[in-house]
């Protein structure tokens, strides 16, 4: 269990070739001049919310176009309704390009973490059609068909542990029994799947009615991305997000 908590993996997916990234782009407001002032896109926006341009001029309960998206950390939300997004979707290449089949995001606060992996459950993840034109215009659509080609792909298991801020194991390992048990559940075309067998469902079961000993939690996520690969013929995207908030936590 001490592996899980302390590991962030993207599994398994792997690229050929690096490119060399393009400047990260801005949304800003239309009309309102771009000045590269070098204290970042948040300041612009300062500035712009306290002009008088036109586009101010629209229903208040409304995200405006160009807005800071502060405290906002899903992708999809943040594009559809329009707030500022510093375009780091070049990140996808670099993550097909990496040989490594882990990869650790070590960041401060603030910095876009789980943003990106948003952005990356978002570009991998299968069963969402919706997905593709979240990226209409960003650098990753540039890069080429090599990578494009991944869109939509693989299966994707996302975890964020941002939640389990306790003192005791016993209260810890309940929030991540808990958390295992969401994700299977997200997955439970597997229980359909000829590619399992019956003992294999047998397992998937007992997951999820949270009876399991803590030996079939600590194989869990293994066996999830195992039976997932084997169902879907694909490799599996695995996210960990505030990995090492239960590690502070109760440190």
């Amino acid at each position: 269990m001490a592996e899980f908590l302390a590991s962030l993996a993207i599994h398994g997916l792997s690229g050929s070739r690096h490119s060399p990234p393009e400047r990260y782009g801005r949304r800003l407001l239309p009309g309102i001049p771009h000045q590269d002032d070098g204290r970042g896109c948040f300041e612009r926006s300062r500035k712009i919310h306290h002009s008088r341009h036109p586009a101010m001029d629209i229903n208040a309960s409304k995200p405006l176009v160009g807005k800071p998206p502060i405290g906002l950390s899903d992708f999809p939300e943040l594009i559809r309704e329009g707030y500022s997004y510093v375009d780091k979707s070049l990140l996808v290449q670099s993550v097909l390009d990496s040989p490594a089949k882990a990869l650790l995001l070590p960041r401060p606060r603030r910095f876009g973490k789980t943003l990106n992996l948003s952005m990356l459950r978002t570009f991998f993840e299968q069963g969402a059609p919706g997905n593709a034109e979240l990226f209409q215009g960003l650098a990753i659509e540039r890069a080429g068909e090599e990578y494009t080609a991944h869109r939509g792909r693989y299966p994707v298991v996302f975890l964020t542990l941002k939640d389990i801020k306790t003192q005791s194991w016993e209260n810890c390992l309940g929030h991540m029994k808990d958390l295992i048990c969401e994700e299977f559940e997200r997955h439970t075309d597997l229980l359909e799947a000829a590619a399992l067998s019956r003992r294999e469902k047998e397992c998937y079961q007992v997951i999820l009615s949270q009876q399991a000993s803590q030996n079939y939690y600590e194989s869990s996520l293994k066996n999830l991305l195992a039976w997932l690969e084997r169902a879907t013929g694909e490799q599996v995207v695995l996210l960990i997000d505030e990995y090492d908030t239960p590690i502070h936590a109760g440190y």
